[in-house]
Protein backbone atom coordinates (compact mmCIF):
# COMPACT_ATOMS: atom_id res chain seq x y z
CA UNK A 1 0.00 0.00 0.00
CA UNK A 2 3.20 2.62 0.66
CA UNK A 3 2.78 2.91 -3.32
CA UNK A 4 -0.41 3.13 -3.72
CA UNK A 5 -1.34 6.38 -5.59
CA UNK A 6 -4.74 7.52 -7.00
CA UNK A 7 -4.55 9.67 -10.44
CA UNK A 8 -6.96 12.99 -10.06
CA UNK A 9 -9.59 12.67 -12.24
CA UNK A 10 -11.30 15.18 -13.41
CA UNK A 11 -15.05 15.90 -12.26
CA UNK A 12 -14.54 13.58 -9.14
CA UNK A 13 -14.37 14.96 -5.51
CA UNK A 14 -10.59 14.53 -3.72
CA UNK A 15 -12.69 11.92 -1.53
CA UNK A 16 -11.36 8.65 0.20
CA UNK A 17 -10.62 6.54 -2.82
CA UNK A 18 -9.62 2.96 -0.42
CA UNK A 19 -7.08 1.94 1.12
CA UNK A 20 -6.77 0.42 4.95
CA UNK A 21 -9.80 0.48 6.56
CA UNK A 22 -11.46 -0.87 9.50
CA UNK A 23 -12.74 -0.60 13.15
CA UNK A 24 -10.82 0.10 16.23
CA UNK A 25 -12.78 -0.64 19.36
CA UNK A 26 -12.69 1.59 22.18
CA UNK A 27 -10.41 0.29 24.47
CA UNK A 28 -7.78 0.37 21.86
CA UNK A 29 -6.59 4.23 23.26
CA UNK A 30 -5.18 1.10 25.85
CA UNK A 31 -2.44 0.74 23.34
CA UNK A 32 -1.26 3.82 22.87
CA UNK A 33 -1.32 5.35 26.20
CA UNK A 34 -0.70 2.15 28.61
CA UNK A 35 0.73 4.33 31.09
CA UNK A 36 -1.94 6.54 31.41
CA UNK A 37 -4.71 4.02 30.59
CA UNK A 38 -3.23 0.20 31.88
CA UNK A 39 -4.85 -2.60 30.35
CA UNK A 40 -5.04 -4.40 33.81
CA UNK A 41 -7.56 -1.85 34.68
CA UNK A 42 -9.82 -2.08 31.36
CA UNK A 43 -13.45 -3.86 32.07
CA UNK A 44 -14.22 -7.18 31.51
CA UNK A 45 -14.02 -8.01 28.01
CA UNK A 46 -17.28 -10.15 27.87
CA UNK A 47 -17.97 -10.15 24.25
CA UNK A 48 -14.36 -11.64 22.87
CA UNK A 49 -14.76 -9.08 19.71
CA UNK A 50 -11.50 -8.41 18.28
CA UNK A 51 -9.38 -4.63 19.18
CA UNK A 52 -9.03 -3.94 15.56
CA UNK A 53 -9.76 -4.98 11.95
CA UNK A 54 -8.08 -3.80 9.08
CA UNK A 55 -7.90 -4.77 5.80
CA UNK A 56 -6.61 -3.42 2.43
CA UNK A 57 -9.25 -3.03 0.22
CA UNK A 58 -9.21 -2.56 -3.58
CA UNK A 59 -13.42 -2.10 -3.92
CA UNK A 60 -14.88 0.88 -2.46
CA UNK A 61 -18.37 2.25 -2.23
CA UNK A 62 -18.05 5.81 -0.90
CA UNK A 63 -21.00 7.70 0.45
CA UNK A 64 -20.94 11.52 0.61
CA UNK A 65 -23.83 12.38 2.97
CA UNK A 66 -23.23 15.85 2.41
CA UNK A 67 -23.84 15.94 -1.96
CA UNK A 68 -26.38 12.96 -1.43
CA UNK A 69 -23.59 11.06 -3.99
CA UNK A 70 -22.29 7.73 -3.76
CA UNK A 71 -18.99 6.53 -6.02
CA UNK A 72 -17.51 3.04 -6.99
CA UNK A 73 -14.17 2.94 -6.89
CA UNK A 74 -11.97 0.13 -8.26
CA UNK A 75 -7.83 0.32 -8.30
CA UNK A 76 -6.48 -0.70 -11.02
CA UNK A 77 -2.08 -1.60 -9.77
CA UNK A 78 0.23 -0.29 -12.67
CA UNK A 79 3.84 -0.07 -12.64
CA UNK A 80 5.88 3.20 -14.24
CA UNK A 81 7.54 0.87 -16.58
CA UNK A 82 4.23 -0.99 -18.08
CA UNK A 83 3.51 -0.78 -22.14
CA UNK A 84 0.52 1.03 -23.12
CA UNK A 85 -0.89 -1.86 -24.23
CA UNK A 86 -0.59 -3.08 -20.81
CA UNK A 87 -1.53 -0.17 -19.10
CA UNK A 88 -5.17 -0.56 -21.41
CA UNK A 89 -5.80 -3.79 -20.44
CA UNK A 90 -5.78 -2.91 -16.80
CA UNK A 91 -7.71 0.19 -17.85
CA UNK A 92 -10.52 -2.24 -19.58
CA UNK A 93 -10.49 -4.91 -16.60
CA UNK A 94 -11.06 -1.58 -14.01
CA UNK A 95 -13.57 -0.61 -15.90
CA UNK A 96 -14.87 -4.19 -16.17
CA UNK A 97 -14.80 -4.22 -12.52
CA UNK A 98 -16.50 -0.63 -12.30
CA UNK A 99 -19.56 -2.20 -14.18
CA UNK A 100 -19.75 -5.40 -12.19
CA UNK A 101 -19.94 -3.54 -8.60
CA UNK A 102 -22.56 -1.33 -10.01
CA UNK A 103 -24.38 -4.20 -11.35
CA UNK A 104 -24.63 -5.60 -7.72
CA UNK A 105 -26.29 -2.04 -6.56
CA UNK A 106 -28.67 -1.67 -9.04
CA UNK A 107 -29.87 -5.14 -9.06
Amino acid sequence: SRHWKAVPVQGLPEAFCGGWVGYCGYDTVRYVYSNKLPRENAPEDDRSLADMHVGLYKDVVVFDNAMKMCYVVHWVEVSETESEESLEFAYSAGRQRLTELIARFQD
